[in-house]
């Protein structure tokens, strides 16, 4: 019973750091060299809220591709915004 516990406690704790680093992009699953990549672009849609663009420049983001619709019904609905700024 004691042994369960304690490795339900270490889960719990590592599934937290990963939830955490992996948020923060402090963990990152595909991230290619800047020297053989160096023109870096985003992909983004309403799914991501508001979008501070200005940080995202500043980030050397020089590029991003924006949702405009999904199938022949669904349009974004930050599309015009997105594309604006």
């Amino acid at each position: 019973m004691r042994n369960s516990l304690v490795f339900l406690l270490l889960l719990a704790i590592g599934v937290a750091a990963f939830t955490l680093g992996y948020t923060r992009g402090w963990i990152r699953f595909v991230d290619p060299s800047r020297e053989s990549h160096p023109i870096r672009g985003i992909d983004v849609s309403h799914h991501q809220g508001r979008i501070d663009w200005r940080q995202v420049g500043a980030a050397g983001i020089r590029f991003a591709f924006i949702k405009s619709t999904e199938g022949e019904s669904l349009q974004d609905p930050r599309f015009a915004h997105n594309a604006a700024a």
